[in-house]
């Protein structure tokens, strides 16, 4: 028998899964015309999963969420808060969130100091408070649905370890690059070293923001000196930049981060280069100063707050050619 309208609905999830039962209901729309769920619950099997959407028609206050684990309070919070958040904290959260997975299928009441303590610090990733960030959210949530009765996540002592020290593709790893810029995303790796963009940005910049007529490029994120920057393309990279836009794509170079990080872990391996990602855009940064750039032109340029009590930016020709002539100081 069918479910009215408005009701609700119960499906099975795919794979091998300990509670594989959704039951959830539509709580409303996007403005294109999407609908938005509120996830009721995983169940181990149908009637239970029918049970709890019935108990939640009833009286929404119901809703047992004390069995939720980890990954699924996590999803419970991504329907509450997602949209409140910027596109490049979304971003960041969902590149980090993979490092929690130890804890992924840990019913959440029963996560314990230890649990998070011993995941977090045997986390390869350098941005750790971060973590803290992702579980301290999910502890408020699980607070107000009753499932625990205090959070520890402000308990964790991160380790410390000496900073690594911040490298930059060398002469001779750069002309690796050019030399195999055929091999997959090492146009991405390129056009990031030689712009100064980062990965976050590039991913999300519009063909409409790049015009090529007068060789800039416009966007950014981060922070309010990033935001609705200016980058001059670089010669070097103005045919690469070609080739992506050349799609009929609104985002030509959007593609998941993760999926990113992976060809660029594949990259470094296949050149034999020892890197991290944001290492392009100290590259950048670093070949600008090498070659005498002026500092509020890379400033500008980079999307660093302007010091010196200079005010807002404001991009006039004369600024725009002053941003091009930096950024030619760069040399093969």
């Amino acid at each position: 028998m069918k479910n009215p309208n408005g009701y609700g609905t119960v499906f099975k999830l795919k794979g091998n899964r300990r509670r594989p039962f959704v039951a959830r209901k539509t709580k409303g729309f996007n403005e294109k015309g999407h609908p938005q769920y509120i996830t009721i619950g995983y169940f181990a099997k149908r009637a239970e999963a029918l049970k709890a959407l019935a108990n939640f028609n009833f009286n929404p206050l119901l809703a047992d969420f004390t069995e939720l684990t980890f990954i699924e309070l996590y999803e419970k919070w991504k329907e509450k808060e997602w949209e409140k958040i910027s596109l490049s904290t979304q971003i960041k959260t969902k590149s980090m969130i993979k490092h929690l997975e130890p804890l992924f299928n840990i019913k959440f009441k029963e996560i314990k100091f230890y649990h998070i303590e011993e995941v977090i610090n045997n986390c390869p990733c350098k941005n750790k408070k971060y973590l803290k960030t992702i579980i301290s959210r999910l502890e408020d949530l699980a607070l107000k649905y009753e499932i625990i009765d205090k959070k520890v996540i402000n308990l964790i002592k991160l380790t410390t370890e000496p900073s690594a020290e911040r490298k930059i593709f060398t002469l001779e790893e750069r002309q690796k690059l050019w030399d195999n810029q055929n091999y997959p995303y090492v146009d991405y790796v390129l056009i990031l070293i030689y712009s100064g963009w980062r990965i976050s940005e590039l991913l999300n910049l519009k063909k409409s923001n790049i015009d090529l007529k007068e060789g800039i490029m416009s966007g950014g994120m981060k922070t309010r000196a990033g935001k609705n920057r200016i980058v001059p393309i670089h010669p070097l990279i103005i045919n690469l930049i070609k080739k992506r836009i050349e799609t009929q794509r609104e985002y030509p170079f959007k593609i998941d981060y993760s999926t990113f990080w992976h060809h660029f872990q594949k990259i470094m391996g296949y050149l034999q280069m020892n890197h991290i990602v944001h290492e392009t855009r100290h590259t950048f940064r670093s070949m600008l100063d090498s070659a005498g750039g002026n500092k509020i032109c890379i400033d500008l340029i980079m999307g660093h707050s302007i010091q010196g009590g200079i005010g807002e930016k404001i991009y006039t020709h004369k600024t725009i050619e002053e941003l091009k002539e930096t950024i030619l100081l760069i040399t093969r």
